[in-house]
């Protein structure tokens, strides 16, 4: 039968697909806050937004953010490998450098990643 017309088995087989993406975000998610409290500046930052001694940055369910509400992710093992993710991944297609960057931009920041995306690319 066509997925068209087999509407619930087309909905169970994205219920499985969210699921799995809903479990990898959540990983990467526990990933940083664990990064948070190993990377020297991240633990600044967090110390000043929790104390509201810095408007940029605020914290949120121990995550910490920035303006656009962009994701700080720590210098921490392999996390700011999410470069990857974003330039060699099926969905990217190997867009280039300020392509690469603007999608890291949109939802991720740390210090000096323009240098590491100019670097990886």
């Amino acid at each position: 039968m066509p997925g068209r017309i087999n509407s619930a088995a087309d909905a169970l087989s994205r219920k499985t697909m969210l699921a799995a993406i809903s479990q990898l975000k959540s990983l990467l998610l526990d990933g940083i806050k664990e990064g948070l409290k190993h990377d020297a500046a991240a633990r600044s930052l967090l110390e000043y937004a929790k104390e509201g001694k810095i408007r940029r940055f605020w914290v949120e369910e121990e995550l910490l953010y920035t303006k656009g509400r962009r994701l700080y992710v720590p210098h921490y093992g392999n996390l700011r490998e999410l470069m990857k993710e974003c330039h060699d991944s099926k969905w990217a297609g190997h867009p280039g450098m300020h392509r690469t960057l603007a999608l890291m931009q949109d939802g991720y920041y740390w210090p000096r990643m323009r240098d590491d995306v100019k670097s990886y690319v």
